[in-house]
């Protein structure tokens, strides 16, 4: 949509970064209310995704030019697989250190 509608005006890779923000912002907003549902303090939390997604895309970038460049594998199928092992280990990071909740200590049950 921003390509179609100001690509001509601002160029391919300002649409691509602001695309990429809008995307992790979005993402961030979801990920925060509907799977983990967090109460934590948003501005960390934010921090964190952030720093989660940038190391995601620099490792997916390396994996792809390893795959591909490198080991002249084909790049549709290359990205599917990187893109499954790094959502997944998203999912986990994110789990244990970006929406980690805070455990509550148990009630004495005796």
């Amino acid at each position: 949509i921003l390509d179609t509608l100001w690509g001509a005006q601002i160029g391919v890779q300002a649409v691509y970064w602001t695309s990429a923000v809008i995307g992790v912002v979005n993402g961030f907003i979801f990920q925060r209310i509907f799977v983990w549902k967090s109460g934590a303090a948003w501005h960390r939390e934010l921090l964190k995704f952030f720093l989660l997604n940038g190391t995601v895309s620099v490792v997916n970038s390396f994996l792809l030019f390893l795959t591909v460049t490198l080991w002249n594998l084909p790049a549709f199928p290359s990205q599917v697989g990187i893109t499954a092992v790094l959502t997944l280990a998203s999912f986990f990071v994110s789990r244990n250190w970006v929406f980690r909740a805070r455990r509550q200590p148990e009630a004495d049950s005796r």
